[in-house]
């Protein structure tokens, strides 16, 4: 994970499938320190090409699903991450715990995506769903 960083800490745009699995190796750490948390990938998204997404942009929705919400023997948390059209969806259940959100890390995506590709991330909240879109860049 920390080669990921180094080598594309300056990065704008990275290849959809490296981002991936950057976060599959971020998925299976957490699955050891949370085994109520499952985190569901489409397989189909490994092996995309041409498509290129903002360097650690699934990673940060994957960590704020599991920070917002219950986890443990009595609830489960399960987060999707999937191709939706031109965006890359990261939907999880919601099960909200009580903790302050400064919405920091959502707003600083939002902005990148606006600076990089001149394209917003879609954010949508049901009673029963949280879902972050981010775009495709072709």
């Amino acid at each position: 994970m920390f080669r990921y960083f180094t080598i594309n800490a300056e990065n704008h745009l990275v290849e959809l499938n490296e981002e991936i699995t950057f976060t599959k190796n971020y998925a299976r750490i957490i699955s050891y320190r949370y085994p109520a948390v499952s985190i569901e990938f489409d397989e189909s998204l490994q092996y995309t090409t041409h498509c290129r997404v903002c360097p650690f942009s699934i990673q940060p929705l994957v960590e704020n699903a599991i920070q917002h919400n219950q986890h443990g023997t009595d609830s489960s948390l399960k987060i999707m991450i999937f191709r939706q059209d031109n965006y890359i969806a990261v939907v999880n259940n919601l099960l909200p715990v009580e903790t302050v959100s400064t919405k920091k890390g959502l707003t600083i995506l939002q902005k990148r995506y606006q600076l990089i590709c001149g394209k917003k991330i879609i954010i949508k909240k049901t009673a029963a769903f949280f879902q972050v879109l981010i775009p495709v860049v072709l």
